[in-house]
């Protein structure tokens, strides 16, 4: 699911919170991205999105950053699928809006990508490579509130600090939910 942050965006930045510790407070929204994945025999990826046109192919020993689906090949990058893969995406709303679309790919991708592979992985791993692809693959610069609500759902309070991360389920009655 995407996200809205209501109140502490940017504390959840490492480099903020180690030294200060960071809150957020954020909920997630009935939108999503979507994902279809189907595995291949060979090395071959084709992803086709209904935000582009066309299918864009390439292979997985020889992935480069090009602005073309950068995000979806770092996770690639990262998990070191041994096969091939059909990818179809859809997004609720189009990414770039600030609604961590991005972080919601990242953590879908990834989840369906470990899971061809056999592996189950719990969340903070899934939210760790998520992290990992925009943030050090990538070098594209924000915080853990995104992974964290991709994976977490709902409405969260989320304290961050040093050596951990605490996420707190918030439990709303559905009036409350309503006003917001």
């Amino acid at each position: 699911p995407m996200r809205i942050s209501f109140a502490g965006g940017g504390t959840d930045i490492p480099q903020f919170f180690e030294e200060h510790g960071g809150v957020v407070i954020n909920a997630t929204i009935d939108k999503y991205c979507h994902a279809s994945i189907i595995k291949r025999a060979d090395s071959k990826i084709t992803i086709a999105s209904d935000i582009s046109e066309g299918e864009y192919i390439l292979d997985t020993r020889k992935i480069q950053y090009d602005n073309n689906f950068d995000l979806i090949k770092a996770v690639i990058k990262i998990t070191k699928p041994e096969f091939g893969l059909d990818i179809h995406l859809h997004n609720d709303i189009p990414p770039g809006r600030g609604l961590g679309a991005s972080a919601s790919l990242a953590v879908l991708i990834t989840k369906l990508i470990t899971q061809l592979q056999g592996i189950e992985y719990n969340d903070n791993k899934i939210e760790e490579i998520a992290y990992k692809a925009e943030r050090d693959e990538l070098k594209i610069k924000g915080g853990w509130q995104d992974q964290y609500a991709a994976v977490t759902g709902g409405f969260n309070y989320m304290e961050f600090k040093k050596d951990q991360q605490i996420i707190y389920p918030l439990k709303l009655k559905d009036n409350i939910i309503n006003e917001f």
